[in-house]
């Protein structure tokens, strides 16, 4: 009895673990920096009561719309990686990247971190997102 309980354990912890583990993959996404869709701008803090210095990755999704990717200058070059640990997003698919991502991301429900390739290196540097603004 004690044989067949511990073992009921066993894989109730083990599908439990796996679906964390999804859950977890599902919340996280990485976006591949590709210059044909998105531009990178950086802004430096002037003086003390404007907010810190920040990069914004800028993705184009439509004619008419523009998704800014904002990323805080000390979240720059934190992680540094020879290959992507998932597929990550990229131009082609912007159909993924809707009002409910945004949403997601922006209230801490969902991460998203920009890949930047580096030629030189042959890493990618890795920036976790703080925010996502619309512009049209």
């Amino acid at each position: 009895m004690k044989k067949r309980l511990w073992k009921s354990f066993l894989l109730a912890a083990a599908t439990l673990g796996a679906s964390l583990a999804q859950a977890q993959t599902s919340s996280e996404n990485i976006l591949l920096f590709d210059a044909n869709c998105m531009q990178e701008y950086e802004y430096q803090a002037v003086d003390k009561y404007t907010e810190s210095a920040f990069h914004d990755f800028m993705l184009q999704v439509s004619p008419k719309q523009k998704l800014a990717f904002r990323v805080k200058t000390t979240n720059l070059n934190a992680e540094l990686l020879e290959a992507l640990p998932q597929k990550a997003l990229g131009c082609a698919d912007l159909t993924s990247i809707n009002g409910q991502f945004i949403q997601e991301v922006n209230s801490l429900k969902k991460s998203v971190n920009i890949a930047v390739y580096n030629e030189q290196t042959k890493r990618y540097h890795i920036h976790q997102v703080s925010q996502i603004a619309s512009y049209t």
